[in-house]
């Protein structure tokens, strides 16, 4: 029975569903269910739930891998590869699982470099980086054997894992590459992300570095005459300039983005940018200015139904009432209502894990 999984065992990886297998066979159903269900009584296999399965051993995997020859095994993962790219192109999530064996050896298919990032956005929702540095490395990998130049979206997405890991100087190598390649290209959209991506990192270590990637991310939006990348950046930059003491420079940052996202008629984005104006003129000492903007902004996230929006902002005016006039800012609902709305907004959500530090 063993042999009969050597098509496909020693070339797919570690786990595999019952519709992968299907596909590279091309046996019927009902077939594949008796092969199965004799891998499973001889304990070979073993079923993890939602169709996927897993060799009991690795030494399983690794004996049916050393029963053929190279020349025939390079040509078993490119034909596995094959049937995972059409899974992929049908949309089958069941072909987000480990796939180093076929990265490794079967690079001609040219499956990995394509479906890697998402593979690796998969692991890194799951609070796996270091999985998702392995994916995105395979490809990487793969591309190189190609022959091909690498894409700035793969290191873009090696960068992020390396910083999720805090391996700092691997991730700034990995975004100057990044950027190297968009400026080359000509995207002004993917440098000002990417100057914003390096000005992130070096928040954990250096504040006048981070501001002056910041100022420079804002600096080539401009240069783009791109109205909304520049409000987002002034956001971005008018938030962190608040959160260094610097909330005055801030304030001009958030109300040169409020002019921009009105004549837009962007009623999320100027609500927010409200909100942004509320905490930094708070943290001006402008506590007038403060509670007519946190007021503004909460009529508006009330128009969007964002629970989580709204409880964040009454949280905000009714955390600054000791400070401003009592009576005009007694909050529309009971703290106690307004905690609960709080806790109810995060229902459904899945658990995830907590950032490596605060950014600003």
């Amino acid at each position: 029975m063993a042999s009969s999984l050597s098509p496909w065992a020693r070339s797919y990886g570690i786990k595999f569903t019952f519709s992968t297998v299907r596909s590279v066979t091309g046996d019927t159903e009902p077939v594949l269910v008796e092969r199965f269900r004799e891998l499973l009584d001889t304990a070979l296999i073993v079923e993890e739930g939602d169709g996927q399965f897993i060799f009991r051993h690795a030494l399983v995997r690794r004996a049916l891998q050393s029963r053929a020859p190279a020349p025939e095994r390079r040509l078993t993962h490119c034909r596995v590869a094959e049937a995972l790219k059409a899974l992929w192109a049908k949309g089958d999530a069941s072909v987000l699982y480990d796939t180093r064996p076929i990265t490794a050896t079967g690079p001609k298919s040219g499956m990995t470099p394509g479906r890697s990032p998402r593979l690796q956005q998969h692991a890194l929702e799951l609070g796996a980086p270091q999985a998702a540095l392995t994916h995105i490395t395979n490809a990487i990998h793969a591309t190189d054997r190609q022959g091909q130049p690498r894409s700035a979206e793969h290191v873009r997405l090696r960068a992020q894992a390396w910083e999720a890991l805090g391996r700092f100087d691997s991730a700034l190598e990995d975004f100057e590459s990044v950027l190297a390649i968009v400026e080359s290209a000509g995207t002004p959209d993917s440098v000002v992300e990417t100057l914003l991506a390096i000005g992130m990192l070096w928040s954990s270590r250096d504040y006048a570095r981070a501001e002056a990637f910041y100022n420079r991310a804002l600096k080539e939006a401009r240069a783009a005459r791109d109205d909304l990348l520049i409000a987002h950046r002034l956001n971005h930059l008018g938030n962190w300039q608040a959160n260094t003491e610097q909330p005055h420079i801030a304030l001009e940052r958030h109300a040169e983005a409020l002019e921009i996202f009105t004549a837009a008629s962007l009623e999320l984005e100027k609500t927010q940018t409200l909100d942004l104006l509320g905490m930094t003129s708070y943290l001006a000492g402008d506590f007038d200015a403060a509670l007519v903007n946190w007021q503004h902004a909460l009529q508006g996230f009330e128009t969007t139904g964002n629970r989580r929006l709204i409880a964040a902002c009454r949280a905000n005016i009714v955390n600054a009432g000791p400070i401003l006039d009592g009576e005009a800012v007694k909050p529309a609902m009971p703290v106690e209502q307004t905690v609960a709305l709080a806790l109810r907004s995060q229902c459904g959500k899945p658990m995830t894990r907590a950032r490596r530090r605060t950014r600003p």
